[in-house]
């Protein structure tokens, strides 16, 4: 497995370290409670049921986000492939909460591992990185939160047609823009089946409301997605 750049990779790539110099991350690395773990093909991050212990920041390779089914199987809920994306986070200061998903290691996989100990260590919060490494994942949780309220808001907004209609004026920059994600990943975003989301595209597109390209969806009519929504 190639070596991994702890200092400037890190430092272009992964939110958690926004903010910091390069000094504060050389810093930040040689601490006892960061780690660079590396996975094997297939192995497991930790398991449904396993003690929150760390907060874990993709450096390279895939991993999966998976919870058991009460018949026992292992469903995959999401993939993770970009680096600097950390999982583990929002159990990490819960009281007595265990994991209840899993990790795995879809491929050869490295992750950053911050120890949960390091935030109770009194001599790790004086550090000039420690405000800005706590700062960076109270704003991701936040940032997190706020993207999970807004998907409760959409899946429970009505039809297929509104759904869709509040996805793309979530997303709009303009009254026209693009918005580029693909098919499967809007059906699974709305939790509904590519064909039925390919029929209703294809229809909103027959009325004028929208443009479907290679480049994405384009808004054509603002003031009638609005009314949709209403």
């Amino acid at each position: 497995m190639p070596k991994i750049d702890t200092t400037q990779n890190l430092y272009r790539n992964i939110p958690m370290f926004r903010g910091m110099n390069t000094e504060e991350i050389a810093q930040l690395m040689q601490s006892p409670f960061v780690s660079i773990k590396h996975y094997d093909q297939n192995e497991m991050v930790f398991m449904s049921g396993d003690e929150p212990r760390y907060l874990y920041i993709l450096l390279s390779g895939t991993i999966f986000i998976g919870r058991d089914s009460i018949d026992g199987k292992r469903v995959i809920v999401t993939g993770i492939d970009q680096v600097g994306e950390s999982v583990g986070g929002a159990y990490l200061f819960l009281k007595n909460q265990s994991y209840d998903l899993y990790v795995q290691a879809k491929d050869p996989s490295s992750l950053l591992r911050i120890s949960k100990s390091a935030f109770t260590d009194g001599e790790w919060s004086k550090h000039s990185y420690y405000q800005k490494l706590t700062l960076n994942i109270l704003q991701e949780l936040s940032e997190k939160a706020y993207f999970l309220n807004r998907k409760v808001q959409l899946l429970s907004s009505g039809n297929l047609r509104k759904k869709i209609a509040d996805m793309l004026l979530m997303n709009q920059q303009n009254s026209s823009s693009i918005f580029a994600m693909n098919r499967e990943q809007m059906a699974d975003y709305l939790g509904v089946a590519r064909p039925s989301l390919s029929r209703e595209l294809m229809n909103m597109q027959r009325d004028g409301l929208i443009e479907i390209t290679k480049e994405g969806i384009t808004i054509l009519s603002l003031e009638s997605l609005q009314h949709i929504t209403d």
